[in-house]
């Protein structure tokens, strides 16, 4: 009897590890981005009139070389009718585990509305990064 409650236990178990290693195969992977994008800004505090150039790197964590299409986006805090977002686009090709350094130069007008600025910077397929604050006085 303890030999035939051996037999259905260990058959019960190997039953269980082999449903649970099904399961564990057929789980979907978590995807990794192809591409990650990284942005600092300079200075974070400028006055109206004045520029600020930001450093936007872009990696590509693929084995084959990507085309990333890069949007920068500088909003102030209000919408007028003469300045909405500053709006720049770029498109280049990472090299395979590479970077790409993007540097887009801003001047802020003149009559632009003094406070707190967003950035942001996306690129389709990418984790974007947290949007950055800049200052304008």
């Amino acid at each position: 009897m303890r030999t035939v409650f051996r037999l259905v236990t260990g058959a019960a178990l190997l039953g269980a590890l082999a449903v649970g290693a099904t399961s564990a195969a057929s789980a979907p992977l978590p995807q990794v981005p192809a591409l990650s994008v990284a942005v600092m800004v300079n200075p974070t505090t400028v006055a109206r009139g004045g520029a600020v150039t930001a450093s936007v790197t872009v990696t590509n964590h693929t084995e084959t070389s990507a085309v990333a299409q890069v949007t920068f986006e500088l909003a102030p805090p209000t919408t007028t009718m003469t300045l909405g977002p500053i709006t720049l686009h770029k498109t280049f090709t990472v090299p395979r585990f590479g970077q790409t350094l993007w540097t887009p130069h801003v001047k802020v007008p003149l009559g632009a509305p003094v406070g707190i600025y967003t950035l942001t910077v996306t690129a389709p397929g990418a984790d974007a990064p947290a949007p950055i604050t800049l200052n304008v006085t």
